[in-house]
C-alpha cells in the first residue's frame, strides 16, 4: 500500500510505531545489559566462592601438616591424632567435590593437579601413621625416624599449598576480570541506550515532522485554499489529482464533485436564461404583430367608416 494513500490515523499510528519501536530497541539494550550483569554477578559469587572453598582447603592442609608433626612430637596421641587426620582429609575431598562442580573448564586441570598432590601428600602421611603405630613407645630413634618421614612430606604439603595458592589467585584473577568486563559492559550499555534514545528522539522528531508536511499539512492547506477559492466563485481553480485515497484524497474528490455540480448547474441557468431571452423575444414579436393588426384593423374600419358616411 502507497502510505500517502494510508488514513490520516494510520500514518499517525505509523509514527507511534516508530518510536515504540526504538523504545524497545533501548529496552532490549537494557535487557541484554542487565543479563550480562547478571551473570557477571553469578561469576563473580561462584568466583567467590571458589576462593572461600580454596581458603578452608588451605586450612585443611595445614591442619593435616599440623597433626603430622603433633604425631612425630606425641606418638602416644596415636588415635586422637589419627581421628584429626581423618576428619581433616574427608573435608579436604568434600570441599574438592564441591569446587570441582562449580569450577569453569579452564579451571579443572589446575583442581586436577591440587587432587594429585593432595593424593601424594596423603600417602606419604599414611606412611607416617603406619610408622607412628608401630612406634607407640617413645623411643628417641624412633621419634627421630618418625620426624625423618614427617619431613619427607613437607616438600609434598609445601607444593600442595603452593597449588592451592595458585588456584586461589586464578580464581580472584578471574573474579577481577568479571568484574571489570561487568563494567565494562554497564559503561557500553550506558552509551548504547543514551545514543539510541537520542538518535531515536531525532530521526523519529525529523520522520514525523516530514510525514505530517508532506502527506498531511501542505496537502490540506492545499485543499482549504482550494475550498477558499471555489466559495470566491472561482471555479476554475484545478484540484489534485494524485489519485490519494485518504482523508485528502476524500476531501479532493467532494471538492472536484461539487466543481462539477456547480458548472452544471451554471450552464444549466445559463441555458434557462437563454431559452427565457427567446420567450420574450418571441413574445416581444408577438406583441408587435399584435398590435399591428390591431392598428390595420383600426385603420380600415375607419376607412370602411367614412367610406359609408361619403356614401
Amino acid at each position: 500500500m502507497n502510505f500517502k494513500n494510508a488514513k490520516i490515523s494510520t500514518k499517525i499510528l505509523m509514527i507511534v510505531a516508530g518510536f515504540g519501536m526504538a523504545l524497545g530497541v533501548v529496552a532490549a539494550i537494557g535487557w541484554l545489559s542487565l543479563e550480562n550483569m547478571a551473570k557477571s554477578a553469578n561469576r563473580i559469587e561462584l568466583a567467590a566462592e571458589q576462593i572461600e572453598l580454596t581458603a578452608r582447603l588451605d586450612h585443611d592442609a595445614i591442619d593435616l601438616n599440623r597433626n603430622e608433626y603433633r604425631l612425630a612430637a606425641n606418638p602416644a596421641e596415636f588415635e586422637e591424632i589419627r581421628n584429626a587426620i581423618k576428619h581433616d582429609e574427608a573435608d579436604f575431598e568434600t570441599l574438592l567435590e564441591e569446587l570441582r562442580s562449580i569450577a569453569s573448564d579452564s579451571m579443572q586441570p589446575a583442581l586436577e593437579d591440587i587432587e594429585h598432590a593432595y593424593a601424594a601428600y596423603v600417602a606419604d602421611i599414611e606412611k607416617s601413621l603406619t610408622l607412628a603405630e608401630t612406634t607407640k613407645a617413645e623411643l628417641s630413634q624412633d621419634q627421630l625416624n618418625l620426624l625423618e618421614a614427617v619431613a619427607h612430606s613437607v616438600p609434598l604439603m609445601e607444593e600442595l599449598e603452593h597449588l592451592i595458592t595458585d588456584f586461589a589467585e586464578q580464581a580472584q584473577q578471574n573474579a577481577l576480570q568479571t568484574a571489570h568486563a561487568a563494567e565494562r559492559t554497564a559503561h557500553i550499555s550506558e552509551f548504547l541506550i543514551i545514543a539510541v534514545g537520542i538518535l531515536s528522539v531525532i530521526i523519529g522528531v525529523t520522520t514525523a515532522i516530514f510525514i505530517s508536511k508532506r502527506f498531511i499539512s501542505s496537502p490540506l492547506q492545499r485543499v482549504v485554499q482550494g475550498l477558499a477559492k471555489v466559495s470566491s466563485g472561482d471555479l476554475t481553480h484545478e484540484i489534485d489529482s494524485d489519485d490519494r485515497t485518504d482523508e485528502i484524497g476524500e476531501l479532493n474528490q467532494a471538492l472536484q464533485r461539487f466543481i462539477i455540480s456547480a458548472h452544471e448547474k451554471i450552464e444549466l441557468m445559463q441555458k434557462q436564461e437563454a431559452e427565457d431571452r427567446l420567450k420574450l423575444e418571441r413574445a416581444e414579436k408577438v406583441r408587435d404583430l399584435t398590435e399591428r393588426f390591431q392598428l390595420d384593423i383600426s385603420e380600415a374600419i375607419t376607412s370602411l367608416a367614412g367610406a359609408a358616411e361619403e356614401m
